[in-house]
């Protein structure tokens, strides 16, 4: 793996002209601020990565008429970015002499260059982006989500439905069991009625011929053979006759046919009503299920995963650190993941950049040698400090001995 061999920079922002030498994993530029620190970590990444003007305006020392920086890398690899007052050229060249441009750099760089500020500054889903390339889990957490998400709407809308069963029984009478299961048919008892009225009718004329008869008997001797066979035949009748129908009952049903026939469709609503309800929460609960089973399915996954940081985790929105979100860490907190996570992309180039490294107490410096020194990379850091034991410290522009 490639790291800086050796830096030099000439008449670049703050600084007159600095060699640097990097020996250890750690380099830490020291010195007040307005010295040069930043102006060294400026012409490294101009130099690696590209020039900005909006990055690095001006990039001319004060009183200078052209700089430079140079930088050598391990693998033989020599880089001079040049600056003059129109405008910056750039020379990459390899041990045989091969001239190179600014894709054989990228090529060696990582995807978020050498400041590892830029991880700190991606938006949340970027950064959860940035973690799930580096972490192997035993599932996709697309692939999960997205069934996740599917899962959840079919929820929703079974929910939706329940609501609206829910909101239709309340209106609806307590189902009172399986109920009649059709209306009462008006004609049918129209027709009992009439065929009730015409056998009473009918009885009636027979109970009328048979005091007729009886009469004729009395009163006509004469007949009486005729008023025995009519009396014979009304009798005969009687005797065939089921007995009277009480129409006073068909009439109070047909009175209350309405009331009866909506008591009924009220009773089949209801229980169709409550069986749906039945069907959409039963359902839900399945999906409930379902919905445990994949948040299970990611927590046994992110228990199994391993991690840049211990500690680091992810959720839908973006990156968690023991437990909240990435952004509410300390600033000393999202350096040292930010290096992590620029570690785990594994670049070619093995070099990077930590500004403000005023954030870090000895702690979290000794914390981020380790780091380096583990997984093999030099990492220039920016400290202000006017005292102690300091490689590199700046002062007016320049490397004090």
């Amino acid at each position: 793996m490639t790291k800086i061999e050796s830096l030099e920079i000439a008449n670049f922002q703050k600084i007159e002209a600095a060699k640097v030498a990097p020996s250890n994993h750690l380099i830490v530029f020291a010195g007040k601020n307005a010295q040069g620190k930043s102006s060294a970590l400026n012409a490294i990444e101009a130099a690696l990565c590209g020039h900005s003007v909006r990055n690095n305006p001006r990039p001319i020392h004060e009183g200078a008429k052209r700089g430079s920086s140079k930088i050598k890398l391990d693998n033989g690899l020599s880089i001079d970015r040049r600056y003059t007052s129109s405008g910056t050229t750039l020379t990459v060249k390899s041990e045989d002499g091969g001239k190179h441009g600014q894709a054989k750099l990228t090529d060696l760089i990582g995807n978020l260059g050498l400041d590892v500020s830029q991880f700190t500054n991606l938006g949340e889903k970027e950064q959860r982006a940035t973690l799930l390339k580096v972490v192997e889990l035993p599932f996709s957490p697309a692939s999960l989500d997205a069934r996740r998400k599917s899962v959840f709407d079919a929820r929703t809308d079974i929910n939706a439905e329940a609501r609206k069963l829910t909101a239709i029984a309340e209106d609806l009478p307590a189902p009172s069991g399986p109920g009649a299961s059709e209306e009462v048919i008006f004609s049918d008892l129209a027709e009992k009625f009439r065929q009730g009225e015409e056998l009473n009718r009918k009885i009636a004329e027979a109970e009328q011929n048979v005091k007729i008869a009886i009469d004729a008997v009395e009163r006509l001797r004469l007949e009486l053979e005729r008023a025995k066979e009519d009396f014979a035949r009304a009798q005969d009748y009687l005797d065939a006759a089921p007995p009277r129908v009480d129409t006073s009952e068909i009439q109070e049903q047909i009175n209350g046919i309405e009331e009866t026939n909506r008591g009924i469709r009220e009773n089949n609503r209801a229980l169709q009503v409550h069986a749906e309800l039945a069907r959409a929460n039963e359902e839900s609960d399945k999906l409930t299920e379902t919905l445990a089973e994949i948040d299970q399915t990611k927590r046994d996954g992110l228990a199994n995963a391993v991690f840049p940081v211990p500690g680091l985790a992810f959720d839908d929105e973006g990156l968690l650190y023991k437990g909240v979100p990435f952004s509410r860490a300390s600033d000393a907190e999202k350096i040292l993941i930010s290096v992590a996570m620029m570690i785990a992309l594994k670049p070619e180039l093995r070099s990077l950049i930590v500004r403000n490294g005023n954030n870090l107490d000895e702690s979290h410096l000794s914390e981020l040698r380790a780091m380096a020194e583990r997984h093999d990379f030099q990492i220039f850091v920016e400290l202000v400090a006017e005292h102690g034991n300091f490689e590199y410290t700046f002062h007016d522009g320049n490397l004090t001995a």
